[in-house]
C-alpha cells in the first residue's frame, strides 16, 4: 500500500485540483490517493518573473534523480503566450514539499506530488526530489493546448507515471539507461516536446522490456496492474470524448451488483462513488423519467426507503428509518437539496461538465427534477 498526497501550489485552480484528484480515486488499487486539503504558498520571492519570449528551454541540461520529461518551446506555436511566466528553482520546489511534509505530518514513506503552474529552472514536465526523499512535481499548464483533451488526463497520467518510476528507478542515471529516446508509446519514453506526449496518452502502455524490468527489480505488480488500470481508463475517456464531439451520444451507465455501483464502462469502467444516501437518492431519480420535485420526495419514502436499506451498511436498523425521513422531509431539512448538490459535483468531476449533464437530475427548486439521459443508455447487471 502506498499513499499518495496530492497538493497544488496556490496558483494551480482548486477546482482543476480536485477534477484530477477525484479521477484518480476512481481507480481501486495499493496507490491510495489523498490530500490534505491546504495548498502549499511558495514564497513570493522565490519566483522568478521571466518576459515569456525569452524562453528557450531546449537548450537546459538534464539534472540528476528522477527527472522525466521536458516543456518544449514549440509550446509557443500552439497557444496565445502570456507576456510573462513564473520561474521557480527545484530547491525551492522540493524544500517547500519537505516542509508540507513536516508541517503536516506525512510519513518519509509517503509520496508529496506537487500540482503547480509554475514553471521550473530546467523546464521539466516532472521531477523527483534530488536529494532521495519521496517529493514529485507535475507541471500542470498548456496541457490542454498539445493534447486537445481534458486537463485532469495529461496531469492524472504523470502523476501515476512519475510514482511508479520512482518506484521503479534508484536515480536519473538510472532511468537515462532505460529511456527511449524514440518514442514506441511507452510510458518510458522520452517526449521531449510536450505535443508528442499524445502517443502515450493514446497508446496507454507499458513496453515488454520496461515490463519486464519492473518484474526484475520486484516492483509490486499489484501497482502496475493499477497505474495500468489508470492509463488505460485516461485512454477510452479522450476516446470516447474525442468520439463525442462527432456523436454526441451518452455513455453508457451500468448499475452493478447489490452495492449498486454505478459505472460508465464506455469510459473505462469508471466508477463514480456516493454515499448510501446519495445513491439512494440517485436510484430514486433513476427510476422516474418524469422526474420528481423536492416537495413531492415524501410520496416517494416507501420506495427511498427500499432502496437504501438494501446499501445502508451500519449495524442500526432504526437509523434507515431516521435518515430517510431527513431525506424525504424538505420543509424540515436541507438533507436532499444538499445530497442533489453532492451528486452533480461528484459527477461533474468524474465526467466532466459535458457528459454529467446527463446524469445529474437538473430542475429549479419549485419543479420537477429530472435525470435526462433516455434510459436505453442505462443498463442493471449482476
Amino acid at each position: 500500500m502506498h499513499t499518495i498526497w496530492l497538493i497544488r501550489s496556490h496558483e494551480y485552480s482548486a477546482e482543476k485540483f480536485w477534477e484530477v484528484l477525484e479521477l484518480l480515486k476512481t481507480f481501486q488499487g495499493p496507490l491510495q490517493f489523498r490530500t490534505q486539503e491546504k495548498h502549499l504558498e511558495i514564497p513570493q520571492d522565490q519566483l522568478e518573473e521571466v518576459p515569456f519570449e525569452t524562453i528557450d528551454l531546449d537548450s537546459q541540461k538534464l539534472e540528476p534523480m528522477v527527472v522525466y520529461e521536458k516543456i518544449s518551446n514549440s509550446m509557443v506555436q500552439y497557444f496565445e503566450p502570456p507576456p510573462s511566466y513564473h520561474k521557480v528553482s527545484w530547491e525551492t520546489i522540493f524544500d517547500q514539499c519537505q516542509e508540507y511534509r513536516t508541517s503536516q505530518r506525512i510519513s518519509e514513506n509517503d509520496f508529496i506530488v506537487l500540482l503547480t503552474e509554475h514553471s521550473n529552472e530546467y523546464g521539466w514536465f516532472t521531477a523527483g526530489d534530488p536529494k532521495g526523499q519521496r517529493n514529485l512535481f507535475v507541471h500542470t499548464a498548456f496541457w490542454e493546448h498539445y493534447t486537445g483533451s481534458d486537463h485532469r488526463y495529461p496531469v492524472a497520467y504523470h502523476v501515476v507515471s512519475a510514482v511508479l518510476k520512482r518506484l521503479t528507478f534508484t536515480n536519473y542515471s538510472d532511468l537515462n539507461a532505460y529511456l527511449h529516446k524514440e518514442a514506441r508509446g511507452c510510458m518510458n519514453d522520452f517526449c521531449a516536446e510536450k505535443k508528442k506526449v499524445s502517443l502515450k496518452l493514446r497508446t496507454a502502455d507499458i513496453c515488454p522490456a520496461c515490463m519486464d524490468l519492473m518484474d526484475r527489480r520486484n516492483v509490486d505488480r499489484a501497482v502496475i496492474r493499477q497505474v495500468l488500470s489508470i492509463i488505460e481508463g485516461i485512454r477510452d475517456q479522450m476516446l470516447f470524448k474525442s468520439r463525442w464531439k462527432l456523436d454526441p451520444k451518452p455513455p453508457k451507465l451500468q448499475v452493478k451488483g447489490e452495492s449498486k455501483r454505478i459505472i460508465f464502462p464506455d469510459l473505462g469502467s469508471l466508477e463514480v462513488k456516493f454515499t448510501p444516501l446519495e445513491k439512494t437518492l440517485f436510484l430514486l431519480y433513476l427510476n422516474h423519467p418524469e422526474g420528481i420535485k423536492l416537495v413531492e420526495l415524501n410520496d416517494f419514502k416507501p420506495e427511498l426507503k427500499r432502496i437504501y436499506a438494501g446499501l445502508y451498511n451500519g449495524s442500526d436498523p432504526a437509523m434507515v428509518e431516521v435518515s430517510i425521513d431527513s431525506l424525504s422531509n424538505p420543509w424540515k431539512t436541507n438533507s436532499a437539496s444538499e445530497k442533489l448538490s453532492r451528486i452533480k459535483s461528484k459527477l461533474i468531476h468524474a465526467l466532466g461538465t459535458d457528459l454529467a449533464q446527463f446524469y445529474y437530475p437538473k430542475g429549479e427548486n419549485a419543479e420537477a427534477r429530472k435525470i435526462e439521459v433516455e434510459r436505453e443508455w442505462v443498463e442493471y447487471s449482476e
